[in-house]
């Protein structure tokens, strides 16, 4: 090869490095852009840090209802149950009967509590997936693009 050549050579190199590097910098950019505008946590005394107080007291009280509520339910299943162990000839069928009813009622009522509890999870959710739409809408536009369509 010549020194022309290799000089070139050198050149081009360089100039794909720089523009690599170029690229690499105004792809971050909008990465930079979002995570300035991210929402910081609520600030100790605001409304914000009160509601979520309010909340977490809410979600405690809730927990431990719940857990007296299984604890009451379980003593009422083992009273049943030694109830039927302890019964002989019909009686014992009709214990049998009692133990499974029960056992129905707590089922569905066990699964009325878990979508009462989730139904304030889920609407957090789609909150939050509300806010990274209006995000991803904010940053579309940033870079000159048309925001997507709801």
């Amino acid at each position: 090869m010549t020194r022309t050549t290799l000089t070139s050579a050198l050149r081009t190199v360089t100039l794909v490095t720089a523009v690599s590097g170029l690229g690499a910098f105004v792809l971050t950019q909008p990465a930079l852009v979002s995570a300035a505008q991210e929402p910081q946590p609520p600030q100790a005394g605001s409304a914000d840090a009160q509601d979520m107080m309010a909340m977490r007291k809410n979600m405690m009280a809730m927990r431990q209802k719940m857990m007296e509520d299984a604890d009451a339910a379980d003593a009422k299943l083992q009273q049943l149950v030694e109830q039927m162990n302890a019964a002989t000839g019909d009686t014992k069928l009709d214990a049998m009967a009692v133990v499974l009813t029960e056992l129905v009622v707590q089922h569905r009522s066990s699964q009325q509590r878990m979508g009462q509890m989730m139904m304030p999870g889920m609407m957090q959710m789609m909150g939050m997936m509300e806010g990274m739409s209006t995000n991803m809408q904010r940053m579309m536009k940033g870079r000159g693009g048309a925001a997507p369509q709801p």
